[in-house]
């Protein structure tokens, strides 16, 4: 049914210092966005309910939760974000569209793959897409090769 969990993370991840290593890359951390289609709209307008599946999924992702806050807007959508010791998960919803994108990064020993699936469980979407990135990893350090400019050059 949800196929999406068929595909594996960048697992294990073996801590180095502030940096994970898979290999010979490493990486700060692990970066996930998460995008929500089908929602019903109840689900994605509750924002106690809402900010308690994000601390639940941090709670299953092996993080340290520091604080958490949530804000309703009018006409229902809600935006939340639990700042972890190892960095935050987000949520924004548009419940009048049944959509929800999420923002799950996480360094050290945390798994935020595993936040997949109470996401899942909490908003049972129709559809979910999501990606993994690696933040700034070795690997594109060392084959970066494209110029950086700042806003105003």
């Amino acid at each position: 049914m949800f196929g999406w969990f068929k595909r594996k993370p960048a697992q294990p991840v073996t801590p180095g210092g502030d940096f994970s290593q898979v290999g010979d890359e490493a990486f700060a951390g692990l970066h996930i966005l998460v995008d929500l289609w089908g929602v019903h709209p109840r689900r994605l307008s509750e924002p106690h309910s809402i900010l308690r599946t994000l601390e639940r999924a941090a709670e299953a992702a092996g993080a340290t939760i520091l604080f958490s806050n949530a804000h309703s807007f009018e006409g229902g959508g809600v935006s939340a974000v639990v700042i972890l010791a190892e960095s935050h998960i987000t949520i924004h919803t548009w419940p009048e569209r049944g959509v929800a994108t999420l923002d799950v990064f996480m360094c050290g020993k945390c798994l935020p793959s595993k936040t997949l699936s109470v996401f899942r469980d909490h908003f049972r979407p129709e559809a979910i897409h999501w990606q993994e990135i690696k933040r700034a990893s070795t690997k594109i350090e060392k084959n970066a090769r494209t110029p950086v400019f700042l806003v105003g050059e």
